[in-house]
């Protein structure tokens, strides 16, 4: 149950950062946050992430990822 909370608290945080702070990065693809998965130790998080613009979503993902992925 408080991993779920916490799932959503990330995907809606995630969801805020990617339509402010990502704006001029994307370019004008729509990027939604499908679902957030936490361990249950609550050490990382599995974020999914699909791309709405269909002839960069590859380049805009693969850009999401060297951007925010570690």
């Amino acid at each position: 149950m408080r991993q779920q909370k916490i799932a959503r608290q990330i995907q809606r945080d995630m969801a805020d950062i990617f339509s402010k702070e990502a704006a001029s990065f994307l370019q004008g693809a729509m990027v939604t946050v499908t679902a957030v998965r936490v361990s249950p130790a609550f050490g990382y998080a599995k974020m999914y992430v699909s791309g709405f613009h269909f002839e960069r979503s590859t380049a805009v993902l693969a850009g999401l990822e060297k951007q925010y992925c570690r």
